[in-house]
């Protein structure tokens, strides 16, 4: 497998700008919708908190990785994105995904 974000802007006259990511398996194809995994879940933390990670396709697929890949996913984005508003969106994800793995992991001394 060889997973990738894969990051959708959408832009309606008079309407927000919607910002989507998916997760894409680029062993499968190069083209989306056909290489489609799963929606990247996008609230980590509130799902972990809620007990309802466990559901999400992400985590089905990722398992015990779910909060490396998604930091990996979302890094890897973030160096090759150019558009500044998808950027933004990338970095607020990020600094969620890394507060979740911490907050999961038990504190050493």
């Amino acid at each position: 497998m060889l997973p990738k974000l894969k990051i959708i802007k959408t832009v309606w006259q008079n309407t927000p700008i919607q910002i989507s990511f998916v997760v894409v398996d680029l062993s499968v194809s190069r083209e989306y919708p056909q290489n489609f995994l799963c929606p990247f879940p996008k609230n980590l933390l509130k799902r972990s908190q809620r007990g309802n990670l466990k559901h999400s396709k992400f985590f089905q697929i990722f398992g015990e990785k779910t909060y490396e890949m998604a930091e990996r996913l979302l890094e890897n984005a973030l160096r090759q994105e150019t558009d500044l508003e998808i950027k933004k969106e990338i970095e607020t994800l990020l600094k969620e995904v890394k507060g979740s793995k911490e907050q999961k992991m038990p504190c050493q001394n």
